[in-house]
């Protein structure tokens, strides 16, 4: 696969200003080659699709844009996973990076703001690539796309509202907390708004294709969804008033008014019949 970064130069495009190479050190480039490396494959893994990252690093123009999000994306993730590896000094213009042992490393506590700061470009760098991957049908049929798809938050400040007291880097805390959302999802689908219903909403918010109608229903069942995961007692009131709002647009929500759960809500209706013979008591 081409790589995405190729140069000292290239690679010093996205790192830090401050990051510099002390004296006549190694290249950082060279330092870096295999965290480079590894970081594109655990970005290829996790967020865009091998192929994808592939059409990407080889410039094909249906996918030029993603090279703004992706390329700074593979030189930061790789430089913070190499940062422990690497000698750290505080200069006066900012870090050094060397490979003499002579010299006085950077204290813990500036490594982990460093590293911090890396995390934190690494979590806004992933929601714009795949905010820019989610109108590309072949992302959103790939292994990752359907993962990122398989719940209807996409936003990683979800985890602030899962996590109040959470601070940080966002990104780890999502993908761990993904799972939880969507049994809680599917949990909540089968018994208020089906799984038909909610696998169409899924499909269309990742395409950015709902409807106003479809909009209103994915913000207030994910409301539902997150206060259910906080408190761990779904709001059956909030949740009953999604579903009403449902069942008055049979156009819009025909899944849900063909489903097993629409039937739930629709009782049989017990009419006596003076014919029929019966028990009195």
């Amino acid at each position: 696969m081409p790589d995405m970064i190729t140069s000292d130069a290239d690679l010093r495009l996205f790192l830090p200003n401050s990051v510099i190479t002390v004296g006549l050190e190694t290249p950082l480039f060279d330092k870096l080659a295999p965290f480079l490396r590894a970081a594109e494959d655990t970005i290829a893994r996790s967020v865009v699709s091998p192929p994808i990252l592939e059409a990407v690093a080889r410039a094909e123009p249906e996918l030029m844009h993603l090279r703004q999000f992706l390329r700074p994306l593979v030189a930061i993730r790789a430089f913070c996973d190499a940062v422990p590896s690497l000698d750290i000094i505080l200069t006066p213009n900012g870090f050094g990076v060397v490979s003499n042992s002579n010299v006085v490393p950077a204290s813990e506590s500036r490594v982990r703001a460093l590293r911090d700061s890396l995390l934190l470009r690494i979590d806004q760098l992933t929601e714009q690539t795949v905010d820019a991957l989610r109108p590309y049908a072949p992302w959103r049929d790939s292994p990752q796309g359907r993962l990122w798809g398989s719940v209807l938050p996409l936003q990683l400040r979800t985890v602030r509202r899962l996590r109040p007291d959470h601070h940080g880097p966002l990104l780890e805390a999502y993908e761990d907390l993904r799972p939880q959302i969507r049994d809680m999802e599917d949990r909540l689908a089968d018994r208020w708004i089906s799984p038909e219903l909610l696998e169409e909403l899924r499909r269309h918010n990742l395409a950015r294709s709902p409807s106003d109608r479809q909009s209103y229903v994915i913000a207030a069942f994910s409301a539902a969804v997150i206060d259910a995961l906080r408190t761990g007692t779904p709001d059956e009131r909030r949740l009953a008033q999604i579903v009403d709002d449902i069942r008055r647009d049979p156009a819009t929500f025909h899944r849900w008014h063909n489903s097993r759960t629409a039937r739930l809500f629709s009782p049989p209706v017990f009419r006596n019949n003076p014919l029929s013979g019966g028990y009195f008591f």
